[in-house]
């Protein structure tokens, strides 16, 4: 008996027919079968393709179970089913993207239904098979397409792309002297900091997009900073630290929340007079929390070292003793350069 149905991702599709064939007539990958014999005990658990054409297999019901939407027709009963292939004339068209990460990584995969994909990436890709290789030297056993063609696949098997080795994205790229964003500071009236406050004062930003396997999940900020002293006439006590005022919700909002970290000096050593003593480059790391979406991330001396005496030149938004040299994230979600559009013609 021929059977058909369209399955959605986690579907169990179960089957009450008695057999010793069953063959796998359309399907995409990440079907599987399991089936039972009239005791109710498992005679076969496997991960099943189009094509598969199996006899002498004898079982009382089956089940199929579905990792990804599909469409499937099976063959169960008695006698083993004549396959033959399905004709080359595309049913379904989809259309999808796929985020890129550094490396050797799948594009596609087998996939017996599909009969053509067109691909196109606005920078250049290698597209090869599952032999390719890649690093900073060379790609093997792909072929390059520049960025902005049109590549035409007929195969249905594993497809692979390479586009960089490089393992960081980089936000801030060149040395740049943070200005003061500290309450402690002027206090800012008593109320909270704003996108608009702090993009009307020129606060330094870069804006970043979280994808959803990111949403409200914590990942690390890589920061080289430099100190430099205030001038020998500082006194007092406190702490340096640097940190992010980030966008709650997304890139439009006002609200700022605050990701920060202490970056103080080595009291030991002690600033000259010009205060020109420069501090070892650190190598911090900030945890950062933010909601999928863009974000605009300012980059900021979050509270004053040593003194808040109005009479040092201590303001908001006045250069502080911070540099931040480089931020960059090793992140594999975040170090996508973009999507490849797929369009896929289905059988």
């Amino acid at each position: 008996m021929l059977m058909n149905n369209v399955l959605k991702a986690g579907d169990v599709w179960e089957i009450n027919n008695e057999g010793s064939a069953f063959a796998v007539v359309r399907s995409s990958l990440g079907l599987r079968v399991k089936m039972f014999n009239k005791s109710g005990e498992a005679v076969l658990d496997s991960d099943v393709v189009q094509g598969i054409n199996l006899a002498d297999i004898h079982y009382a019901s089956l089940y199929l179970y579905a990792e990804r939407d599909m469409r499937v027709t099976v063959w169960v009963g008695k006698y083993k089913y004549g396959y033959t292939p399905q004709p080359e004339r595309a049913s379904v068209i989809s259309s999808y993207t796929v985020p890129t990460r550094p490396g050797v990584n799948k594009l596609m995969d087998f996939d017996p239904p599909r009969l053509r994909a067109m691909l196109q990436a606005p920078f250049d890709i290698w597209i090869g098979g599952d032999d390719m290789t890649g690093d900073y030297g060379s790609v093997k056993n792909g072929r390059l397409f520049k960025g902005g063609s049109e590549i035409e696949l007929t195969n249905f098997g594993d497809i692979y792309y390479f586009i960089s080795a490089e393992n960081k994205r980089v936000f801030q790229s060149q040395s740049i002297q943070l200005p003061y964003v500290s309450k402690w500071l002027s206090h800012n009236n008593d109320r909270p900091y704003t996108r608009s406050q702090l993009e009307g004062e020129s606060v330094p930003y870069f804006d970043v997009f979280i994808p959803d396997e990111l949403d409200n999940t914590p990942f690390d900020l890589k920061i080289d900073d430099t100190v430099k002293t205030y001038p020998w006439t500082e006194a007092g006590s406190g702490v340096y630290e640097a940190g992010i005022w980030a966008t709650v919700g997304d890139i439009n909002t006002e609200t700022l929340t605050l990701f920060k970290y202490d970056r103080s000096v080595n009291t030991s050593k002690a600033p000259t007079p010009e205060g020109d003593t420069n501090w070892p480059y650190g190598d911090k790391t900030l945890s950062v929390t933010l909601s999928k979406g863009w974000h605009r991330l300012f980059m900021a001396c979050v509270s004053p070292p040593k003194t808040t005496a109005i009479e040092n030149g201590h303001a908001n938004f006045t250069p502080s003793v911070m540099y931040f040299e480089s931020v960059f994230t090793n992140q594999d979600a975040l170090l996508s350069l973009g999507d490849v559009q797929i369009l896929e013609e289905r059988a």
